[in-house]
């Protein structure tokens, strides 16, 4: 299955965005389309709205990133990049690396809504009494 319409659309414009270069783009059509898996969590995600777009990272100490009010993945371009003898490097570190960070856009949801909770809750605990001296 190649890529949908609408993710195809995220991979070019991927490739627009600045210090992207058609290596980079080249290299990640290659990673999504050597594991049918990832492929279809790819389309899956973007048919869902889960992911919007596609973006470089700057913050060299991270593999990626997914930023939940962009519905964004950051991308290292250094691990699209091409290695000696024009070989990608480590297409199996990137596979991983946007397996990863796909489950956490088809999670964000979840996650934002147990962080909710989260915060209601702890506001009504903060609101009650908390004397904690001997009884009288």
């Amino acid at each position: 299955m190649p890529l949908s319409p609408q993710a195809q659309a995220i991979v070019d414009d991927f490739g627009r965005e600045p210090g992207v270069t058609p290596e980079h783009v080249t290299n990640l059509q290659g990673v999504l389309a050597a594991s049918p898996v990832l492929l279809d969590q790819f389309n899956d995600a973007v048919a869902k709205q889960r992911v919007l777009s596609l973006k470089p990272l700057t913050d060299p100490n991270a593999g990626g990133t997914f930023t939940p009010n962009e519905n964004s993945i950051r991308l290292p371009l250094s691990r699209l990049s091409n290695g000696h003898g024009g070989k990608l490097l480590d297409s199996g570190d990137m596979t991983f690396v946007l397996g990863h960070e796909l489950q956490h856009a088809m999670y964000s949801p979840n996650a934002a809504a147990s962080r909710k909770t989260f915060e209601t809750a702890a506001a009504q605990i903060a609101k009650t009494t908390h004397d904690y001296s001997d009884a009288a």
